[in-house]
């Protein structure tokens, strides 16, 4: 990973008031649960199964 986004994470981490590992996750989780909440706004194909 390139210094800068390492930096990034940290500012980032800092600001929320958080550690950056703990950023780290609350970014996987927002991360996953915007894919679902898109998944579901998302029509399914008729004839094709969802996943």
């Amino acid at each position: 990973m390139p210094a800068t986004a390492t930096i990034k994470r940290a500012r980032a981490a800092g600001a929320l008031g958080v550690s950056v590992p703990t950023a780290e996750r609350w970014w996987t989780f927002a991360r996953a649960w915007l894919y679902a909440e898109l998944e579901d706004e998302v029509p399914h194909r008729p004839g094709v199964a969802a996943t």
